[in-house]
């Protein structure tokens, strides 16, 4: 029996190209079918034995709607034409390229790839949106098809890019059962004619760069202050939005670039010391910067190595005389937000030490900030230190000073501390528990007495400054276990505010979330389900840049399909175990005679599959008619569940699901 391989493509012309091309290769051993799709495209569900496609986006999408468990799935890759590469590369360094092709995210693959190929001299602007100001553009690069003819582009340059891998075509070939020497045969036949085609190893490394990319760009918004990822010690893999907003780079100009071609990056690497990998980095304009350089990922020997570059700015520099946020931009209509809200209110007209406990990512920064905002104190510096950020010396220089040539790499002209430079303001220390129990007695001291003694120093200076503490960790039990001085937290925590978790108020979970997207977004009724049941471990912080990867890789109408693949998972256990707890309810409701015309999802699924097989779209459809309100997943869920054990089947058709005896006898089951 010939295997049946679905191919989704974005244009009619890839398709017809395609098809003649796998025609070519495959003859009549395969049932091909090319289907074309746009990024808005309600894809139904479908079955088959190989899923092709050439555009990320849609990985998601068909992997949810095709109802076989065991097909497999193929992004053909890019191979390019490295003859038209060399064009490329002639092009004189610093011109701005327009880059064509299907759709927003094989743009972002197509450049990242280009880019590791040594096209470094050409500023690749890929061309998403007819709006986008680009008549200086002379030159554009395409991949096979001229998806737009733009009046202004005087040369086009096709790269290829509509080849298929080798690696794909055997993995095919093997799945399809053909013989080795019949592939060998073809393949010899295909790279003969195609001798452009790049080595397997570069499909498959490329592949994993782009997968990379995509997830860690979510991930590093996770992040408030700037963040780089590197690649084997030499690549600029990823940055985040927090490094493009403090440093005025474009996610282009950078991505894909050696380390060496950056002066920035070189340059903060340099401050990095070997053995710790934490330096202060002097930018120009004054600020400063506390950089760290970690490993975050090794695969292999020297194969996979990736690092992360976290650059935190020590605001205490050029403090600005006004804060980002204040009150009104905290979002908070569940009554726990509201009640923290009034209390913080209240305590910036009081000038006092203040303790704000919560989770990480709850916010507790922007509440500090508000209350900044709203005192006496908010026409003066507001200075933020992560204290978790420093090693014990580097806190210490960085909170208190030091006088010139106190230590060594110390300026000659020494350095006025943090604490001094907020003089008549506020000083946020975030995570005071992760600093030491050395650097807390001199903490100690400061806030009973009210003077800073530069490290090297005799002079002791007196300061005027509020203070605002925040931790993430239970204070009393860090206290109990010796990580936090006794007379420092009774010190600091009269007063205490505690931000409740984002799984503590709900209702401010879609606002928040809307503020993110824009109220133009779309979101239907599954996904709007996920994220008010989901726990949020990472809390606003999580949400945020769960609506960071949104606003990148989803679309107008947004649905579980959208979600990153860490967190399909999750909604899946979540409405699995939603699922079952409702049965069990209802179970219970039907024995005590609660819901006499009602039976459990599960059990009216059964009994309409008792009467007829049905596919899963009209087994919906007639729950809804009967008055049982469900989703399409939450049907595909539980006929999961039921094929598992048995009591489903497919139907002759292969399309409808059809009660096997055992399914039957679990109509009437004992509750």
């Amino acid at each position: 029996m010939k295997l049946h391989v679905k191919f989704f493509v974005l244009f009619e012309e890839s398709g017809i190209h395609y098809k003649t091309l796998w025609n070519r290769l495959m003859e009549d051993n395969l049932n091909l079918e090319i289907i074309q799709v746009s990024q808005n495209s309600k894809i139904e569900p479908f079955n088959c034995d190989i899923v092709l496609y050439t555009i990320p986006f849609i990985e998601p999408i068909v992997r949810e709607k095709c109802l076989n468990p065991n097909a497999m799935f193929f992004n053909i890759g890019l191979p390019f034409d490295p003859e038209k590469l060399e064009v490329l590369k002639s092009i004189e360094r610093g011109t701005d390229v327009l880059l064509l092709g299907e759709g927003k995210a094989i743009l972002w693959d197509s450049k990242l790839t280009l880019k590791s190929h040594g096209i470094d001299n050409i500023n690749f602007i890929p061309y998403t949106s007819p709006n986008l100001q680009v008549d200086h553009v002379k030159t554009a690069v395409y991949m096979g098809i001229k998806t737009v003819d733009l009046p202004q582009i005087e040369r086009y340059i096709d790269i290829g890019g509509r080849l298929i891998h080798p690696y794909v075509i055997r993995k095919i070939g093997e799945a399809a059962n053909l013989s080795k020497e019949y592939l060998d045969k073809k393949l010899k036949e295909y790279i003969s004619n195609e001798s452009k085609v790049m080595d397997y190893t570069t499909c498959i490394s490329l592949s994993t760069a782009s997968e990379f990319t995509e997830e860690r760009i979510s991930m590093l918004n996770l992040f408030d202050f700037p963040a780089v990822i590197l690649a084997n010690q030499e690549t600029i893999a990823a940055i985040n939005n927090a490094f493009r907003n403090e440093f005025h780079f474009n996610y282009e100009t950078i991505i894909g670039n050696k380390i060496y071609s950056n002066a920035l990056i070189s340059e903060l690497l340099s401050v990095c010391d070997p053995a710790t990998g934490n330096g202060i980095w002097h930018a120009e304009s004054g600020k400063s910067y506390n950089v760290q350089r970690k490993c975050i990922e090794t695969i292999g020997t020297d194969i996979i190595h990736r690092e992360l570059v976290e650059i935190v700015p020590l605001r205490g520099d050029k403090p600005s005389n006004t804060t980002r946020y204040g009150f009104d931009d905290i979002i908070g209509k569940s009554q726990a937000m509201k009640s923290v809200l009034s209390q913080a209110r209240k305590l910036s007209a009081i000038d006092v030490t203040v303790l704000i406990e919560g989770e990480s990512g709850t916010g507790k920064e922007l509440l500090a900030q508000s209350i900044h905002s709203e005192s006496p104190r908010a026409d003066k510096p507001f200075i933020a230190v992560n204290c978790g950020s420093f090693s014990e010396s580097l806190l210490e220089s960085e909170l208190f000073g030091y006088s010139g040539g106190s230590f060594t790499g110390a300026k000659k002209e020494g350095k006025k501390g943090l604490l001094e430079a907020a003089h008549g303001g506020t000083i946020f220390l975030d995570e005071i528990a992760e600093a030491t129990l050395k650097t807390q007695v001199r903490l100690l001291r400061f806030l009973q007495e009210k003077e800073v003694q530069p490290i090297g120093s005799n002079i002791v200076k007196r300061v005027d400054v509020r203070v605002i503490c925040a931790a993430n960790t239970d204070m009393e039990a860090a206290m109990r276990c010796g990580t936090i001085r006794e007379d420092l937290f009774y010190r600091i925590s009269p007063i205490t505010l505690t931000v409740p978790p984002l799984r503590a108020r709900c209702e401010d979970i879609l606002p928040l979330l809307r503020s993110y997207l824009g109220n133009d977004v779309i979101l239907d009724s599954d996904l709007i389900r996920f994220v008010k049941g989901y726990e949020w471990p990472g809390n606003v912080r999580e949400l945020k840049g769960l609506a960071e990867y949104l606003h990148y890789f989803g679309g107008q109408i947004l649905s579980y399909v959208h979600l990153p693949e860490r967190y399909k998972k999750k909604y899946s256990d979540l409405f699995c175990s939603n699922l079952q707890h409702t049965a069990d309810e209802e179970h219970i409701a039907i024995k005590t005679g609660l819901l006499p015309k009602a039976a459990s999802l599960e059990q009216a699924l059964l009994q309409l599959l008792s009467i007829k097989s049905a596919g899963r779209r009209a087994l919906v459809r007639s729950l809804r008619q009967n008055g049982t309100p469900t989703t399409e997943y939450e049907v595909k869920i539980l006929l999961d569940r039921f094929r598992s054990l048995g009591w489903i089947e497919h139907s002759s058709s292969g399309r409808a699901a059809k009660l096997t005896e055992l399914g039957r006898q679990q109509i009437t089951r004992p509750i």
